[in-house]
């Protein structure tokens, strides 16, 4: 099975926010870094063969977050979106600004939005991001991650150095960057996370992303030395163990998924062509033609788990660019998600880094039902 998966500020020189790959107290209380970064074997097993992230030490939020209020109205406009998957796919970002690319998402209007960043900069009302402190990016629905472990470095993709301080040659608009340093042993670039309120186990997450331009797919997964890369890991009880990848690897193709690690323990899409329940075959629409060129232009991805309340009826939708890719159903979901995790890893096993990278990432969208 599989698992997939220096800040500076503008204007402020110097400031740079690191993590080193000492293990915390809680990796200590654990084992060692999360994703097995005390493993020193280059012995491959089968493509995307890993173990999760490990949870957080996060208190369980309160009983009363099961019952959510009704959407805080950063969503879309009530007539642009529906609820249902199938035609979800035509909501207007009310962001503005920020790199370019699609300007639709497919967020339903019935979630309550737990976190909403829009185009990250240092101008972002209630952006902070104090060296050794939590992070806020601001935005229209702020959310306050906790560090939790990770051997690169944190940035803006607009400032004039990168998180390494090394020269920004490739600034963005907006964004914050993460550096993937190279001599790591699969251990996470960087792993952070917030809590919030629940539900009842349906769960969206949007957000875009683009990769240090290389100039094809074939470049990116030599810098990387790895097939895939991991993005988010949001937990929950009873099933709650999930990691959606930043990409999966699908021959030569970089596809959108997730992975399921809890009660299924399947890969959507079925990358492995396991031929499994709970999952769909990949298509050509779950391309992402950016990170396929891999020549810095952003890709928007968008996961939207929709929970029946009822045990392996949920289904999982997939949408790349504003568009559906896929939805899978029949799949045995969680009861609540109550944290979102960001997990920037290669996927375990990977061997050796023997090239610095980065990965750019904006627009970050978190909702819960």
């Amino acid at each position: 099975m599989h698992t997939l998966l220096a800040f500076v500020v503008a204007g402020v020189s110097g400031l740079v926010l690191g993590c080193s790959s000492a293990p915390s107290a809680r990796e200590a209380a654990e084992g060692g870094m999360p994703d097995g970064g005390g493993s020193t074997s280059d012995a491959a097993p089968p493509e995307h063969d890993a173990t999760a992230p490990p949870a957080h030490d996060a208190a369980a939020p309160p009983a009363h977050d099961a019952a959510l209020p009704a959407n805080d109205g950063g969503a879309c406009p009530s007539d642009a979106c529906s609820s249902s998957p199938a035609d979800a796919g035509t909501v207007t970002s009310l962001e503005g600004g920020g790199e370019g690319g699609p300007s639709t998402w497919n967020l339903p209007t019935d979630m309550t939005v737990v976190c909403r960043t829009g185009p990250v900069t240092s101008a972002s009302a209630g952006f902070s991001m104090p060296a050794g402190g939590s992070i806020d990016f601001g935005g229209p629905v702020p959310c306050v991650w906790t560090r939790n472990g990770g051997n690169g470095s944190i940035g803006l993709s607009s400032a004039a150095s990168n998180p390494d301080g090394s020269p920004n040659t490739d600034v963005q608009p907006s964004g914050y960057r993460v550096m993937f340093p190279a001599g790591q042993v699969n251990d996470a670039a960087w792993d952070m996370y917030f809590d919030h309120a629940g539900g009842t186990g349906s769960y969206y997450i949007g957000w875009k992303q683009r990769w240090q331009p290389r100039g094809s797919f074939s470049a990116l997964l030599s810098a990387l030395d790895s097939g895939d890369s991991k993005a988010w890991a949001p937990k929950g009880p009873a099933g709650g163990d999930l990691t959606i990848m930043s990409f999966m690897g699908s021959g030569n193709l970089p596809v959108i998924g997730l992975d399921f690690q809890g009660v299924d323990d399947h890969d959507i899409p079925d990358v492995n062509q396991t031929g499994g329940s709970g999952t769909i075959p990949v298509t050509s629409a779950m391309t992402l033609p950016a990170a396929l060129a891999d020549q810095g232009a952003w890709d928007q991805e968008e996961i939207l788990i929709t929970s029946t309340g009822a045990v392996a009826t949920s289904s999982v939708s997939l949408y790349v660019n504003g568009q559906l890719a896929g939805t899978a159903t029949g799949v045995t979901n969680a009861t609540a998600w109550t944290a979102t995790e960001q997990y920037l890893s290669r996927s375990i096993y990977s061997g050796t880094e023997t090239t610095t990278t980065y990965t750019d990432i904006d627009e970050v969208t978190v909702a819960v039902k």
